[in-house]
């Protein structure tokens, strides 16, 4: 998208400014929008090699591809791939929402509304004493991402975390 963006002030120059280029402000804040519309599944996804579940010889074998054995040939390549997915994505997508949040009182009064026209996606949602709300849902979202990985030979505890998650949030 921001490559899109680039593109539309270059057409707004060549036509002379007959078309409109598109805002800084709402380019980043749709980026965001859809950054957090695909968290969980991304999380998910990149959270994939961590969920495997045991044989009764003492090995263990990915969930989603049963014929990759987990710590062995094709899964550590997998593991080393997932952690820094997680992390880049994961914590470093949440790191960034949760300094916005923490940020946003201070930076909306000081930029008169523009720091929230670039993370609307974040804080508009909610009352504005309660702006805060959107780290509590990417939380949740975290959350729930990790609970196939914790027991993952257990349902029964899966479901029992997955209840407490959604409880409490």
């Amino acid at each position: 998208l921001l490559g899109l963006y680039y593109f539309s002030r270059f057409v707004c120059m060549v036509t002379r400014g007959k078309i409109a280029p598109w805002l800084l402000t709402k380019t980043c804040n749709t980026i965001g929008q859809i950054f957090q519309a695909v968290y969980i599944g991304i999380i998910l996804v990149a959270m994939l090699p961590f969920q495997c579940y045991a044989h009764p010889m003492g090995k263990s074998s990915m969930r989603k591809f049963p014929d990759v054995i987990c710590g062995e040939g094709v899964h550590e390549g997998m593991f080393i791939t997932a952690i820094f997915g997680t992390l880049i994505y994961g914590v470093g997508f949440y790191c960034v929402c949760a300094f916005v949040a923490l940020r946003a009182p201070y930076r909306s009064l000081l930029t008169g509304g523009q720091f929230n026209q670039y993370f609307r996606f974040l804080l508009a949602n909610f009352r504005s004493d309660t702006w805060w709300w959107g780290i509590m849902l990417l939380t949740r979202s975290f959350l729930i991402a990790l609970v196939p990985i914790l027991d993952a030979d257990s349902g029964h505890v899966q479901l029992v975390l997955l209840t407490a998650i959604l409880s409490v949030f």
